[in-house]
């Protein structure tokens, strides 16, 4: 369907309508006994013609009924002071025609009505659409009434004299007909004002509906009628005022209308419980609604609260406090996930920018080291040359062995590396550790009392970086542990789990969280002039946790604790 077939059938659903406001008119006034009685005594000079007034009522009572369809016979009877007046076979004819055509404008207004209702009807359903073609079809009809209402406005005798001469001609109502003097012509100027004046009012009538019918298909209706607009205010101002009171207040003043009534519908209908009833069922219904809405709201709490940041709470229908709860736990779950991302972002950043400064440094390290083993290789004879180059030596491993470091804390702090694992035997590892530490433990006169149990216990994880968190907690020891003291290794196997755990009293004071001394490049020696890097924790921490263990770190004075669970392997 086009958008002018839809306009065209807004325009002759228009025209339906004025036809059927017209038709209903004048059957309206036409069958209005009042209406005719009071023509009949202003226009009729029943006193100059001694008709008795009662007679002149009697007779416009019959003819209505007759219009109207009540009788099949119009023969009234009424006398005047010269005698009976006599009604011809040719008026009684045409009283007949008269008549039919009122019969005629009652079926043209009902179907009128019912057409334009089904024309307007199919425009509204009308997929596709455009104003300014609904917009004539409104226009037209408002325009032909106004025509007909200036033209009668400015001449009212011409139109009456057309409407005279062309239905009710001298060869129908003949001038020596004596009927004649109870039909004057001034008799019918009597409907023909409220006639044009209900046209007109049809007119506007019509082009309400029409705009009704452009708003509702536009989908503004609510927005653009004045008296939805101000329904809508007066609805809105209320309600402000009810939300403005506390929840409380609202909850007891509720209750309290309930109870009104029920009180009143036991006292009106007190014989009938289907009124109380029905409040009863309105009650249930609607705190079977808000059950549901709080059941929605804490599902999705739970949600938010689970880790799901992207959940949002759907607000449907919801009632307005539970639905302004709602969008609150929303822009929390918004703000959340946003300065999650943004964390995220940001430790994404860090780990490129060390990676890459790594990487950077590794070249021009190579070429130290290589220089470096290139001067060992000579015969120098200089202590003090060799010296240097010892010292040189001695630096740039340390160098290259921090690089290492950040790479691979970079990487495992953002799950870059590859993870394989396996079946390990865990007594078996930590006894390979022990020994390669052997030496460096007793030149700091520090000794290991290890209590492992009896067998081998076995773990899930991949082996080389398992072997990377045990080399970082016995090195952290040999470099921090007071001299003279004893590590306590302790590994412990149950309920589905491998623990080891590392104890050594520190050489310096511990004034740092636990927290803080598993981030990169803290240290617990202040000063910082041990070999240590501060990496070797926050690289152990994020390597058990890429293998699916936790990690965990224990201060209390100089007592320093460091926990690896792992899951045990079958």
């Amino acid at each position: 369907m086009s958008k002018r077939t839809g306009a065209a059938l807004c325009l002759i659903g228009a025209l339906c309508w004025m036809l059927a406001g017209l038709a209903g008119t004048v059957v309206g006034f036409l069958t209005s006994e009042g209406r005719f009685e009071r023509a009949l005594l202003r226009q009729v000079p029943w006193e100059a013609l001694g008709i008795p007034q009662e007679e002149l009522r009697a007779f416009a009572g019959e003819t209505m009924r007759y219009f109207r369809g009540e009788t099949d016979r119009w023969e009234p009877e009424v006398t005047a002071a010269s005698g009976p007046i006599v009604i011809s076979e040719a008026f009684t004819r045409h009283m007949e025609t008269v008549r039919n055509g009122i019969r005629t404008a009652r079926a043209l207004a009902i179907a009128g009505a019912v057409l334009g209702a089904a024309l307007m009807a199919l425009a509204v359903w009308k997929k596709r659409f455009s104003p300014a073609a609904y917009e004539l079809g409104g226009s037209l009809p408002l325009m032909l009434a106004a025509i007909l209402g200036l033209w009668a406005a400015a001449d009212f005798s011409a139109m009456w004299g057309w409407l005279h001469r062309t239905f009710i001609p001298d060869g129908i109502f003949p001038t020596y007909e004596p009927v004649m003097l109870l039909f004057p012509g001034s008799l019918f100027a009597e409907y023909l004002p409220p006639v044009l004046t209900a046209f007109g009012l049809t007119a506007l009538a019509v082009l309400v509906l029409r705009t009704l019918v452009v708003r509702c298909k536009a989908g503004v209706l609510a927005r653009t009628t004045l008296v939805c607009r101000a329904c809508s205010w007066i609805w809105s101002g209320l309600l402000d005022a009810i939300r403005s009171f506390p929840m409380i207040w609202r909850s007891v003043a509720g209750f309290l209308a309930y109870l009104v009534l029920c009180f009143f519908a036991r006292r009106i209908w007190w014989d009938n419980p289907i009124p109380l009833f029905l409040i009863n069922l309105g009650m249930l219904l609607w705190l079977c609604h808000w059950s549901v809405c709080f059941q929605r709201l804490r599902k999705g709490s739970e949600a938010i609260a689970g880790g799901n940041l992207n959940h949002q709470i759907d607000t449907t229908r919801m009632p307005h406090d539970l639905r302004l709860h709602a969008e609150a736990l929303n822009n929390i779950a918004d703000g959340l996930n946003g300065a999650v991302e943004e964390k995220m972002k940001s430790e994404r950043f860090k780990a490129e920018l060390i990676t890459n400064v790594s990487h950077d440094l590794k070249t021009p390290l190579t070429s130290i080291i290589n220089y470096v083993n290139l001067l060992k290789m000579e015969e120098v004879e200089n202590p003090k040359a060799r010296e240097y180059i010892e010292v040189l030596d001695r630096k740039s491993q340390r160098l290259k062995k921090l690089t290492e470091d950040l790479v691979e804390a970079s990487k495992a702090s953002t799950g870059a590396l590859t993870v394989n694992r396996e079946k390990i035997g865990m007594c078996q590892l930590v006894d390979q550790a022990l020994g390669e530490y052997e030496e460096k433990l007793e030149a700091r006169k520090l000794t290991v009392v290890p209590s492992l149990p009896e067998g081998e216990t076995y773990v899930y994880a991949d082996g080389r970086h398992l072997w990377r968190v045990i080399d970082n907690l016995l090195g952290n020891c040999a470099k921090y542990a007071m001299e003279g003291t004893r590590i306590y290794l302790e590994l412990v196997r149950g309920k589905g789990q491998v623990t080891l755990s590392i104890k050594n009293i520190s050489r310096d004071p511990l004034n740092v969280p636990p927290e803080r001394l598993m981030e990169r490049f803290v240290r617990g020696d202040e000063s910082r002039t041990t070999e240590g890097s501060g990496l070797g924790l926050s690289i152990a921490r994020s390597l058990t946790e890429l293998q699916g263990g936790t990690f965990e770190l224990a201060v209390d004075g100089d007592l320093f604790k460091a926990t690896v669970t792992m899951p045990q392997s079958g």
